[in-house]
């Protein structure tokens, strides 16, 4: 054998799977595995579309993690948003229990996630510039910007080479909260050690030149409350805490004192002024209760619900059913965040809610300087990889349009070529090398519903279901059973038609169904030709499909 080849062959090589956050923008969760063990980075949940019934999250599908659980060494959690933290309390038992590293507000906030859950954890707070150890893993964080402190990219050093995760990112010279990016570090540890893999986020790849500083919302805020004659409110991320410094501020120069609103809000506050996160004068700071009895004019509220969830504190001020804060004329709101995308239905829902109870209303779309992105645009992507020098590039964090696009970017701006830039399917497996990469294998995913306590409990045929439901109603066909044979059976709709202006109709039904009557002993083959023959019969008379159910009755 060629000397050549068998030293090829014998290269060790690096799995690297992205269960979440490769052609997604939510649900991040990386695997690294190097022979027989495997370090996991974050663990988000993901948010449904609108056509998703009575969905509360989805998680990462982890059937792959928990099969080789004994592997698993420990989890490095990137920064405290719902997308990289959110799905950990769920999955944590099923993959072992292993140890769990971030910062210190993040482990602050996923802390507080397990408290509510009544669950315990194994969590260790790493300083920036921190090197540590997992297994063969060892793992240096390096402070960037994002919308959220404490946000790390994390040097991995591997025995295939130095792999940079550069997760959720901004280039902000100007935090609000927190420090600016490490790029001295960064510079530092490129020049010493070459870079193998460049994992980067890409999500505005398509928006050019940089994304704005922080700082650049402060002057509008102060602007906009000083017009606002009755309450000024605000919905954005609850872990926005930026943003919620930055209106405490504005608040305390005009005199008004600040109500959180809603659980997650409340919660951030909590873990937020408890690690010194926020500054904010206790006496100023008053629940929503006690604020029914103020001057609304002096008030500024915080409110959960930027995505127009259907129970969140937002959507029940709009539709006037919250207990402790009505909305009226003279009162002003600002959503500074963007739609998650699949939630813009909701969100506009929300506005136009508002806005007929003569709330001004400001948003994104009409004013852009009430929001910027916490993801780097452009320039900063492509100064990132100016500045980490990688031999391979994989996107991640954006949805496939964006990883094709950051692909073409990298190779007409920097001259990289197209078998240096990985885009994998999710949950496609990458080979990794020092003599480069290849894909190899995919995992087969489903998604994994949290349906109020229910995990995983809710699946395709379930939600088919509540799109039936949901689309044409249902009609029960009732069957009195008396000495085993089948009586004159009864019907009863919901969601369907007006029964009192539809005798006619379910009499015809029943009138179809008269053969069923002295049928004995009724098995499984007895309620699917009911199930057929009412299918047909409806459709075919009002060209609506309504789920059928088939019932009997003792008597």
């Amino acid at each position: 054998m060629n000397l050549k080849n068998k030293k090829q062959q014998t290269l060790p090589k690096l799995k690297l799977i992205s269960i979440g956050g490769a052609g997604e923008v939510t649900r991040n969760l990386f695997v690294y595995e190097y022979e027989d063990e495997i370090l996991i980075i974050d663990a988000g949940v993901g948010f449904p579309e609108t056509n998703v019934f009575g969905i509360d999250y989805l998680l990462p599908d982890i059937s792959y993690l928990v099969k080789n659980k004994a592997k698993i060494k420990g989890i490095v959690l990137t920064h405290g948003h719902e997308d990289h933290i959110g799905a950990l309390p769920y999955l944590y038992d099923d993959i072992g229990r292993p140890p769990v590293y971030g910062s210190q507000l993040t482990i602050g906030f996923i802390k507080l996630k397990f408290k509510e859950l009544k669950l315990n954890g194994r969590f260790q707070v790493v300083k920036p510039r921190q090197t540590f150890k997992i297994g063969r893993f060892k793992i240096e964080t390096i402070t960037v910007t994002h919308s959220i402190p404490d946000t790390y990219h994390l040097i991995i050093r591997t025995p295939v080479g130095v792999i940079y995760h550069g997760t959720d990112f901004k280039f902000d010279a100007y935090p609000v909260i927190g420090q600016p990016t490490d790029f001295k570090r960064i510079q530092e540890v490129a020049a010493k050690e070459p870079i193998l893999l460049l994992l980067s986020d890409c999500l505005r790849i398509e928006r050019a030149g940089r994304t704005p500083s922080e700082k650049d919302i402060q002057r509008r805020f102060m602007d906009e409350m000083k017009t606002t004659k009755g309450r000024f409110l605000l919905t954005t991320f609850s872990s926005n805490l930026a943003r919620f410094q930055q209106v405490i501020n504005t608040s305390l120069a005009l005199g008004r004192y600040i109500v959180p609103v809603g659980r997650s809000i409340e919660n951030a506050f909590q873990v937020a002024q408890e690690l010194g996160y926020l500054s904010l004068p206790g006496y100023r700071l008053i629940d929503a209760k006690a604020a029914m009895t103020m001057p609304q004019n002096q008030l500024t509220y915080l409110i959960g619900g930027s995505q127009g969830q259907i129970d969140s504190s937002l959507r029940r001020v709009a539709e006037n059913k919250h207990p402790y804060v009505q909305v009226e004329a003279g009162d002003k709101l600002i959503f500074s965040s963007d739609p998650i995308p699949g939630n813009e239905i909701n969100v506009y829902n929300v506005i136009d809610l508002l806005m007929k109870r003569n709330v001004k209303v400001l948003y994104p779309e009409i004013m852009d300087e009430i929001y910027v992105s916490g993801h780097a645009s452009r320039d900063e992507l492509i100064d990132l990889v100016k500045m980490t020098k990688p031999k391979l590039l994989m996107p991640i964090g954006g949805q496939y349009r964006h990883m094709v696009t950051y692909a073409q970017v990298m190779k007409d701006v920097l001259g990289y070529r197209q078998n240096q830039i990985i885009i994998p399917d999710k949950g496609q497996f990458v080979e990794i090398s020092s003599q480069g990469f290849k894909l190899d294998g995919k995992l087969k995913l489903k998604d994994v519903i949290v349906d109020g306590k229910g995990i995983g409990d809710v699946g395709t045929l379930v939600l088919e279901e509540r799109r039936t439901l949901a689309r044409a109603g249902m009609v029960v066909v009732s069957f009195p059973v008396k000495n085993n044979v089948i009586q004159e059976p009864s019907l009863a709709s919901r969601g369907f038609v007006f029964r009192p202006y539809s005798s006619d109709l379910f009499n015809q039904a029943k009138d179809r169904l008269k053969t069923f009557v002295g049928v004995a002993n009724p098995d499984e083959q007895f309620f699917k030709q009911v199930q057929r023959k009412m299918e047909r019969f409806f459709y075919k008379q009002t060209k609506r499909e309504p789920m059928i159910v088939v019932e009997t009755i003792k008597c």
